[in-house]
């Protein structure tokens, strides 16, 4: 036998060998096809996974928002609505103005949430009108820094407005036979399930019918 042949026929084993290699190594149409499902499946776990973390990551933000902002969720904050003879009561010196004043500072530092109807302050300026112009137990020369002092208590409440409660305390008035004007206060009491706090007996008496109310005894 030649070395041409002996060479010839090496390098035939030699192909024959890397043909099987390559044929041991190929996967089949069928192989990659699994793999390529199972590496899908692998995606798809995984982003399930990471989807799931962030929706309990996401929950525990927003339940631990709702414990810092009580009044969005959690426990409730308490709240009290005030009427405009207790903001009159704040700034002037009627009888049990003192004591008015003690309560609503032992309630907000309490943490109440205080409200008030946007005619609360409308209705209080009228009252200190009275006061000057008709009752003529304050001086005119009084009633400037008497209204600065209802505008600074009335701007850091929190008002509700005549126009979220028109329907409600519509019905109210009729029902109970009592002015838009009470009505207004029993409605914002009742939509925000607070207490209605009144130096007002007759309100007291037609709002504890029908939702929580506190008054200020004479």
């Amino acid at each position: 036998m030649c070395y041409s042949e002996i060479h010839v026929n090496n390098n035939n084993d030699t192909n024959s060998t890397q043909s099987q290699r390559k044929n041991e190594t190929k996967p089949s149409k069928v192989e990659r096809r699994s793999k390529k499902l199972h590496r899908r499946k692998n995606q798809t776990t995984r982003t399930l996974k990471n989807t799931s973390r962030n929706r309990t990551k996401s929950r525990k933000t927003t339940n631990k928002n709702r414990l810092d902002k009580t009044h969005q969720g959690g426990q409730r904050t308490p709240t009290l609505v005030l009427d405009s003879s207790i903001l009159v009561k704040l700034v002037t010196s009627e009888p049990n103005s003192k004591q008015a004043r003690t309560t609503i500072t032992a309630l907000i530092k309490k943490g109440y949430a205080l409200y008030t109807v946007d005619i609360a302050l409308a209705e209080s300026l009228n009252a200190i009108w009275k006061h000057t112009k008709i009752q003529k137990d304050l001086k005119p020369e009084e009633t400037k820094p008497i209204t600065q002092d209802l505008i600074k208590i009335y701007d850091k409440l929190n008002i509700i407005t005549t126009r979220e409660l028109t329907e409600q305390a519509t019905n109210i008035a009729l029902a109970q036979n009592i002015t838009i004007y009470d009505a207004l206060y029993i409605a914002g009491t009742q939509k925000l399930n607070a207490t209605l706090y009144t130096a007002d007996q007759k309100l007291h008496n037609t709002a504890n019918k029908i939702t929580n109310s506190k008054l200020l005894k004479p």
